[in-house]
């Protein structure tokens, strides 16, 4: 199964690869709002840039709004995670492919390789669909949309081998798992008292994976973010984590990341800090690192 899974991957990316990589000419690289007397706001582009989990937006947090139609993304992103308690030094490297493929609907899909305690495996393929239902309204109503994820049991799980230092029973899906999240995303414009726009990112959600089986988790998502030019640069501020994960025995994280991001032509960069404060007894805080690039065709 999880061998069928990976081939499957790949010959997707390779058919989306051949067939959209012929439209990178026509990519136009356009402000997100201007005005009509001539002076043109340039700023962060939503649907440009994809996140850690495949979809247009920040880095944990998603974007309201879609890709345009028929565009396609590659990206490629590392985190790094070290932990003081128990110590243990965590890498994860994630390929992730996202398409445009209607005026509303956006596909992406995102395959991890991690690297802990000296051991590197493939993790679980996520695949995922987002709606957007409702574009921002003016300045009193954001942009909504609902986005499903499947998660396929592509990965091995280093963390039920018995070598893995977080000491966590169940990190990978045995049979299938799920997320489902609602987004809400605005522009918020500044003019005509200042000529500036910034971006503000929310998500709320619930996660679960092999129900009714003994490695059955579910918990809450959640997720806040907001992105500010900064002259070529633009500032990312996110906070997200967990709700009620691990039930009685409160697992929750929360994560808070800052990041900056550089957008060109079709190209980003972004770079950033992670500190993620673990309720779990036993585990320490830990602080981290993400990078990320992406490229628009």
């Amino acid at each position: 199964m999880k061998q069928t899974v990976r081939i499957g991957f790949a010959a997707v990316c390779l058919i989306l690869g051949s067939s959209l990589i012929g439209q990178a000419a026509d990519y136009e690289d356009e402000p997100v709002m201007s005005e009509g007397s001539g002076s043109t706001v340039t700023t962060y582009r939503m649907s440009q840039t994809v996140n850690l989990s495949g979809l247009s937006g920040l880095l944990q947090t998603n974007s309201a709004t879609v890709m345009k139609t028929g565009h396609f993304v590659a990206g490629a992103s590392g985190t790094f995670e070290n932990s003081n308690m128990p110590s243990f030094k965590r890498y994860t490297v994630r390929g992730s492919l996202t398409l445009g493929v209607a005026p509303h609907l956006e596909v992406g899909v995102v395959y991890p390789f991690e690297r802990l305690g000296g051991i590197v495996t493939a993790r679980d393929l996520e695949a995922s669909v987002k709606w957007n239902f409702l574009e921002q309204i003016g300045d009193n109503f954001p942009a909504l949309a609902v986005i499903g994820t499947f998660i396929a049991p592509t990965g091995t799980d280093i963390d039920r081998s018995g070598s893995s230092p977080t000491g966590n029973a169940v990190a990978t899906v045995d049979k299938y798992g799920f997320k489902f999240l609602g987004v809400a995303s605005t522009n918020v414009d500044m003019r005509p008292e200042d000529d500036y726009i910034f971006g503000l990112y929310a998500q709320m959600g619930i996660y679960f994976r092999d129900l009714g089986e003994p490695q059955e988790e579910k918990h809450g998502l959640w997720g806040l973010g907001g992105v500010f030019p900064i002259g070529p640069v633009e500032l990312i501020l996110e906070g997200d984590g967990t709700i009620d994960n691990g039930g009685a025995a409160k697992e929750n994280i929360a994560r808070f990341t800052s990041a900056l991001r550089y957008v060109v032509s079709r190209v980003s960069l972004t770079l950033g800090y992670e500190h993620t404060l673990k309720q779990k007894i036993g585990f320490s805080d830990s602080d981290g690192a993400v990078a990320a690039v992406s490229l628009i065709f």
